[in-house]
C-alpha cells in the first residue's frame, strides 16, 4: 500500500539516483543537446518512476522498504491454518485484546525491509511538506506577477526595422507561430516571455549595432521556439513542490545553462555571426549590471562565469556534431526504465488487523477497467434542446458525457477535444462512435460530446465523425440521438454563452463551426466574432472556418474582414493564416485577399504575415 509519505520517500530515492547519475554522466558528454535531454530526463524521471508503483502496484527487483507507524496493538486469535481472506467473518470482537506496546509480525522476506515511525510523525511531516510546497509555489506566483507588473507598461513594436528583422528571422527559420515584439524601460535585457513574446529594453535599437540586434532577436526567438521559458517554469515548480530534494536546484541551473548555449548555437546558425553575438552579450551584460534582473526572468546576458564561458565558446564557435533524436529518446527511456525496475520503493504496512483486512478487501474487489457504455435517451420526445434539458435535470442518468449526432462538414476525420480526461481517438482496438451508440455511420456525420462536472458546468468537449474509432476510457455517455443542424448549432451556442471557462468556450466555438450548412455557420461565426470576449475562442472559430468552409466565397470575405479589422492582433494573424490555408487548398479568392492585405493592410504584422504566406505558396508550387 503506497501512502503519500511513502510516495514522497520513493521520489526522494529515485530522484537522487537519477540526478546523481546525470551529474556523473554529463561530465562525459560534450553535445549540449544531449546534455539537456539528460537533465530533463533526470528532473522529470523521479516523478514518473515513483508514480509507477503507486498507480500499478509494480514491485522492483530490489528491496521494498515498508514504513509502519507505531500504534496500539490489536491481536487476534485465529484458528490454525485460518484462511485470511475470510478473517473478518470468523473473528468476533471479544477475541481482540489491547496490550500496551506496538508490534507487527511480517512474514520473512529477504527482499522486504521495514522500520517504524512513531505516532504522529507521519502526519507532522506531511503537513510540513504541504505548507512548505504551498509557500514556495506562492513565491513563484508572486515573482511572476511582480515581473508582469514591472513590464505592464511595455508597448508593442509593430512598425520600424525591428519587427521586419524579426519577421525575416522567422521566415528564414520557418517559425510560423506569431511572435509579439515589445519594448519596456523596466526591461534591462532582451527576454522571452511566455510562448510568443519577445521584450527588449528601450535602449536596444539605439545602443546596439544592426548585426547585434539581429543576433539578440535570434537568440530570444530560439528560446520561444524551444519553449525554454515554460521549461524553466516547470523546473521551478518541481523544485518548489519537492523542495526536500536539493539536487533539483542543480538540475534547474544545468537546464538554464544548456538553454543559453543552445539558443546561442541556434542564433549563430541563423545569422552566421558568432562574434557579433559575443559582442552583443558583452554590451548587454553592462546594462544588466546597472539594473537588477527581476527574480524568475531568463535574462539574455547576466554576469559571472556562465557569461564568460558563453563568450569564449562563441569566440571559438564551430558547429557541433548532432546526436539523432531517436538515439537520445531511447537512451532517456532506458535510463528511466533502469531506475524504475531496480531502485527500491517505500510502501506503508498495515499496523492493525483492520487495516490489513482493508488491504485484502481492496485487493479482492479490484476489477479491470469497465468498457465504454452508452445510455440511450428514453425521456420525453421533443427537440434537442428539450432532450438536453431533461438529461441535465435528471443528472444525465448517471452518465459522465452527453452527446448527439448531426450533419457535420467533411473534415477528413479530424477532431478536437479539451480537458477530456480518458478520451482517446483513432485506436483501431476501440469501437467507432456509431457502433457504440447506434448512430448513422458516415465520415460527414459528426458526433458532438460534452462532459459535465456537477449538474450544469461543462468541463470537456469533443467532436468527431461517427465513423471514427475512439474510447471514453471506461466512462458512459447519455446519447440523445440525432439532431438537425439548426438545433445542434443552437445548443452549442447556448452552452458556449453560458460557460465561464474560456477553454470550454474555445472548444465549443470549434464545435459550432464544424456543422455542414455554410448558410447558417458563416453568419453565425461573424456574430460570434462580434460578441465573444475570449480572443482564443475567436481565433479558434477563425481557424476552423478556414479549415471546414474555406472554399466558400463568403468565408473568404469574412476571413479578410477579420484580418483587416479583428479585435486582437493574434486574431488578425489567425485570419491571415486561414486565408493561406484556403489559398493552398485552391482558392483564388483567398490569394487575391492576401495580395490586397499585403499591399493595403493597416497592421504591419498582418502585412508581413500575408507576404510570408504568398512567398511560401510561390516557392512550394
Amino acid at each position: 500500500m503506497i501512502t503519500l509519505g511513502a510516495w514522497l520517500a520513493t521520489y526522494l530515492v529515485h530522484s537522487t539516483i537519477l540526478l546523481v547519475g546525470a551529474l556523473i554522466i554529463s561530465r562525459f558528454i560534450t553535445n549540449e543537446r544531449a546534455r539537456e535531454v539528460l537533465w530533463k530526463t533526470a528532473l522529470l524521471g523521479g516523478f514518473v518512476t515513483s508514480l509507477i508503483p503507486t498507480l500499478t502496484g509494480f514491485a522492483p527487483i530490489s528491496r521494498t522498504w515498508s514504513v509502519s507507524t507505531a500504534a496500539t496493538e490489536v491481536t487476534q486469535q485465529l484458528p490454525p491454518q485460518a484462511d485470511t481472506r475470510s478473517t473478518a467473518a470468523r473473528v468476533p470482537a471479544e477475541q481482540t485484546r489491547t496490550p500496551a506496546r506496538s508490534q507487527l509480525t511480517l512474514p520473512a522476506n529477504p527482499s522486504h525491509a521495514s522500520f517504524t515511525i512513531r505516532d504522529g510523525w507521519p502526519f507532522i511531516l506531511i503537513v510540513a511538506w504541504t505548507l512548505g510546497a504551498l509557500a514556495l509555489l506562492a513565491r513563484i506566483v508572486s515573482r511572476h506577477r511582480r515581473i508582469l507588473r514591472a513590464l505592464s507598461g511595455r508597448k508593442q513594436l509593430a512598425d520600424g526595422p525591428l519587427p521586419g528583422m524579426l519577421a525575416e528571422l522567422r521566415r528564414k527559420a520557418a517559425v510560423w507561430t506569431p511572435v509579439r515584439l515589445s519594448e519596456s524601460e523596466a526591461c534591462p535585457t532582451p527576454i522571452a516571455l511566455g510562448r510568443s513574446e519577445i521584450c527588449v529594453p528601450a535602449r536596444f535599437e539605439k545602443d546596439l549595432e544592426i548585426d547585434q540586434q539581429r543576433n539578440a532577436l535570434a537568440h530570444e526567438l530560439a528560446h520561444l521556439k524551444r519553449h525554454d521559458p515554460l521549461w524553466q517554469m516547470t523546473a521551478g515548480v518541481i523544485e518548489s513542490i519537492f523542495f526536500f530534494q536539493p539536487l533539483n536546484i542543480v538540475a534547474r541551473r544545468k537546464l538554464r545553462d544548456a538553454a543559453e548555449y543552445l539558443a546561442d548555437d541556434w542564433a549563430v546558425q541563423q545569422t552566421s555571426s558568432p562574434l557579433a553575438l559575443a559582442r552583443c552579450l558583452t554590451q548587454i551584460s553592462s546594462w544588466v549590471g546597472t539594473a537588477p534582473v527581476p527574480d524568475g526572468m531568463l535574462a539574455m546576458a547576466e554576469g559571472g562565469s556562465p557569461l564568460i564561458n558563453r563568450i569564449e565558446r562563441l569566440a571559438e564557435w564551430r558547429r557541433s556534431s548532432s546526436v539523432p533524436a531517436r538515439v537520445m529518446a531511447v537512451a532517456a527511456l532506458a535510463f528511466v526504465a533502469l531506475v524504475a525496475t531496480s531502485a527500491p520503493i517505500f510502501s506503508a504496512v498495515p499496523t492493525t488487523p483492520n487495516e490489513l483486512l482493508a488491504v485484502i478487501t481492496a485487493t479482492r474487489s479490484a476489477e479491470p477497467q469497465r468498457p465504454d457504455t452508452a445510455i440511450k435517451y428514453v425521456g420525453p420526445a421533443g427537440s434537442l434542446d428539450e432532450r438536453f434539458n431533461w438529461a441535465v435535470l435528471h443528472n444525465l442518468s448517471g452518465a459522465q458525457w452527453v452527446g448527439w449526432d448531426t450533419e457535420g462538414a467533411p473534415v477528413g476525420g479530424t477532431m478536437s477535444s479539451s480537458s477530456t480526461g480518458n478520451l482517446y481517438f483513432g485506436d483501431d482496438q476501440h469501437r467507432t462512435l456509431a457502433n457504440l451508440v447506434g448512430a448513422p455511420v458516415s465520415s460527414s456525420r459528426a458526433g458532438i460530446l460534452v462532459r459535465f462536472r456537477g449538474e450544469s458546468e461543462v468541463n470537456g468537449v469533443a467532436f468527431l465523425p461517427t465513423s471514427k474509432a475512439f474510447s471514453l476510457g471506461g466512462s458512459s455517455v447519455l446519447w440523445l440521438g440525432s439532431a438537425d443542424t439548426k438545433q445542434s448549432m443552437a445548443l452549442v451556442e447556448r452552452l458556449r454563452r453560458s460557460s465561464r471557462n474560456p477553454d470550454m468556450r474555445t472548444e465549443l466555438a470549434a464545435a459550432y463551426v464544424i456543422h455542414r450548412d455554410p448558410d447558417a455557420v458563416i453568419p453565425g461565426v461573424r456574430k460570434l466574432l462580434d460578441v465573444e470576449g475570449s480572443k482564443d475562442a475567436r481565433s479558434e472559430a477563425i481557424q476552423w472556418l478556414a479549415r471546414v468552409h474555406g472554399q466558400d466565397p463568403r468565408a473568404i470575405d469574412l476571413l479578410k474582414d477579420a484580418a483587416a479589422g479583428g479585435r486582437s492582433s493574434d486574431e488578425r494573424v489567425e485570419a491571415v493564416d486561414g486565408l493561406r490555408f484556403a489559398m493552398e487548398s485552391g482558392s483564388k479568392r483567398a490569394r487575391a485577399a492576401l495580395l490586397d492585405l499585403a499591399d493595403h493592410g493597416g497592421d504591419m504584422r498582418v502585412r508581413s504575415e500575408a507576404m510570408q504566406a504568398l512567398t511560401r505558396h510561390t516557392t512550394t508550387r
